[in-house]
This record gives C-alpha cells, sequence and structure tokens, in this order.
C-alpha cells in the first residue's frame, strides 16, 4: 500500500472503494465505487514512529540485494534517559546513505525517515540530557546492526507516545 507525507497529512492510498479519514476522536466512512480508497489521519507522533519503523524494516528488506559496506557510530547501548541524543545520532549517520550509496528505493526510503523521525522528534530536538555520549564516540557497527539498533529505538518512542 503506498504511503507518504503530503503538508504534514499522513496519506495512504488502498485498492478498494472506501474513504477513510481517520482522526483521535473521529472517523468517516464514506463508500464510493468509483475510486480507490485514500486514508487521510491527522498527524500524530505515534503513527510517524510506527512509519519509521516500518520504513527501517523496508530498509532491512532492500539492503539483502545491495551490497552496503559501511560502518555507522551506532548507539547499541542507550539509556532511556539519553534516547533524544541517541535518536539525533542515528539520523545523522543515516544520512551517510544519502551520501555513499545510489540506490534510488533505498534513498528515497532513508529519505522519508530522516523526514518522518525529524518531524516527529521536532518538539524533543533541542531536549538537553546529560550524561549521553556524544555520535563520535559510539562504537562503529555494519548497516545492518545499525539498522537492527535504530528499530530498537523507534520502538522505545513507539512505547513511550
Amino acid at each position: 500500500m503506498p504511503r507518504g507525507v503530503l503538508d504534514g497529512w499522513q496519506l495512504e492510498t488502498h485498492r478498494h472503494s472506501q474513504f477513510i479519514v481517520n482522526t483521535e476522536a473521529l472517523t468517516w466512512t464514506l463508500s464510493n465505487e468509483n475510486f480507490d480508497c485514500v486514508s487521510v489521519g491527522l498527524p500524530k507522533t505515534e503513527a510517524n514512529w510506527i512509519d519509521v519503523r516500518y520504513d527501517l524494516e523496508k530498509i532491512e528488506r532492500l539492503i539483502q540485494s545491495i551490497h552496503i559496506d559501511t560502518t555507522l557510530y551506532t548507539d547499541s547501548d542507550f539509556h532511556p534517559s539519553c534516547k533524544v541524543t541517541a535518536m539525533n545520532c542515528f539520523l545523522l549517520e543515516l544520512q551517510v546513505i544519502l551520501h555513499e550509496y545510489s540506490n534510488m528505493t533505498l534513498n528515497e526510503t532513508v529519505r522519508n525517515v530522516l523526514y518522518l523521525a525529524n518531524s516527529s522528534l521536532s518538539s524533543n530536538k533541542n531536549v538537553a540530557e546529560s550524561g549521553c555520549k556524544e555520535c563520535e564516540e559510539l562504537e562503529e557497527k555494519s548497516f545492518r546492526e545499525f539498522l537492527q539498533s535504530f528499530i530498537r529505538i523507534v520502538q522505545m518512542f513507539i512505547n513511550t507516545s
């Protein structure tokens, strides 16, 4: 199912004949046999983190057929009190993939992760967390290990939304 973000709205298209608008308090469903289904929901932080996890899992599947020989600073042992700092490091490191690899599907998915995660993180972006490691102090790990740790921290954001 195609997904994306349009002017801050989450957008999904489906191959049935319903139109669905989801908000936290209200769901409308209109049936019409002449159009594909479009789901539009007001942006919610929880939904964005779920989409980030989905895209990271998509990248995990993509790299099975793409040779990516890079190491990235990876916080594999982050503490919940440092989750914003750790997430900022993951997002900075993910940009390396855009500069080093030219696979269009991979780069499009990486850009989507960066957009969704940065928008979800925007209210916490400048939170000062003390006692956290700087990105360059983290151990360098393979892209596969980086993604596994990234998914774990995204899950932490989902669980606390």
